[in-house]
C-alpha cells in the first residue's frame, strides 16, 4: 500500500462536552455523520471524551473550513446578544501557535548561558548582575515583564561583541532548556490555569493571545512554534497588556504535519 501524503491530523486534547457543542453546527455536523464506526479513535492522556466523540472532533479538524483572521473579530461581535448577554463562539482555526516560555526561568537560563562569556566584557557583566539582582530578590510578585526586559538586555549586551558562537546564542541555548523542562509560561484566566501562546493565521505577522489547557504542557512536542487547528471560543481581551482585542480559549486542540 502507498504511503499517505497530504496533512496528517493528530488529535492531542479536547474537553469532553466539545463535540456535541461542535454538532449544532450544520456544517460540522455533516462532516461528523460521515465517519460513524470508523476506525479508532485517538487515543488522549485524558479519555474523559468518548471514543465517537474523538473521531468526530479529529474529522472535523481536518476537513472542516478554517476561519479567516476577520472571522475572530467578527465573532467577538456577534457573540453579544440583543439584551447585552455575551455567548462566546466557537471558530476552528489553522495556523502556527507560538508557545511563551516561562519569564522568570527564561532569565535564569538566559544568564546562565551568557555568564562564562563576560569577563572583560563590562556591558554584559553589568547586565547579568542587574538580573542576578533580580533573582536574588524576595518578592517577584508581578514583576514578570520586567525579567523579559532583562533578558533582552543581556542579549543586546552579548550581541554587540564577536565572539566564538553565533550573536543569538544565549537566547538558543535558553530556548533548548526550557523546552526540554517544559517550563512554559502559564496565566489564570478563565477560572482555570492554562499555557500562554500566540496564534498567527498563515501570512500574518499578529499574533492572538491563545490559551491551552495546563492539561497539554506534558504532551506538546517539543518544538517553540507548532503547526495547529484549533478549535476556540473567542472571548474579549482577557489580559490588559495584551495587543489583540480578542482572546482565545482553545477547546479542542489537533497537531497537524504535511506529508510527501
Amino acid at each position: 500500500m502507498a504511503a499517505f501524503r497530504g496533512e496528517v491530523v493528530e488529535l492531542l486534547w479536547c474537553e469532553p462536552e466539545v463535540a456535541a457543542r461542535a454538532r449544532r453546527r450544520p456544517e460540522w455536523s455533516a462532516i461528523a455523520s460521515t465517519i460513524a464506526g470508523e476506525g479508532d479513535a485517538p487515543g488522549l492522556t485524558d479519555e474523559s471524551a468518548s471514543e465517537e466523540d474523538r473521531l468526530e472532533l479529529t474529522e472535523i479538524l481536518k476537513r472542516g473550513m478554517p476561519a479567516a483572521e476577520a472571522d475572530v473579530e467578527h465573532a467577538l461581535a456577534v457573540a453579544v446578544r440583543p439584551d447585552g448577554r455575551f455567548a462566546p463562539r466557537l471558530l476552528l482555526l489553522a495556523g502556527d501557535v507560538v508557545v511563551e516560555l516561562d519569564e522568570i526561568e527564561e532569565l535564569r537560563a538566559t544568564s546562565g548561558a551568557a555568564r562564562r562569556f563576560a569577563k572583560d566584557d563590562d556591558a554584559l557583566t553589568a547586565a547579568l548582575e542587574r538580573g542576578a539582582a533580580f533573582l536574588a530578590a524576595a518578592n517577584l510578585g508581578g514583576s514578570r515583564a520586567l525579567a523579559s526586559d532583562l533578558v533582552r538586555e543581556i542579549e543586546t549586551a552579548f550581541a554587540a561583541k564577536i565572539r566564538d558562537v553565533t550573536a543569538t546564542y544565549p537566547r538558543e541555548q535558553a530556548e533548548r532548556a526550557l523546552l526540554e523542562r517544559r517550563a512554559y509560561r502559564t496565566r489564570d484566566v478563565f477560572g482555570q490555569r492554562h499555557l500562554a501562546t500566540l496564534f498567527f493565521q498563515p501570512g500574518s505577522p499578529r499574533g492572538i493571545p491563545t490559551y491551552l489547557p495546563a492539561a497539554l504542557a506534558e504532551s506538546l512536542p517539543l518544538f517553540r512554534r507548532l503547526r495547529l487547528k484549533l478549535l476556540v471560543e473567542v472571548h474579549f481581551q482577557a489580559d490588559q497588556y495584551a495587543a489583540h482585542p480578542a482572546a482565545l480559549r482553545a477547546v479542542a486542540v489537533a497537531r497537524t504535519l504535511t506529508t510527501v
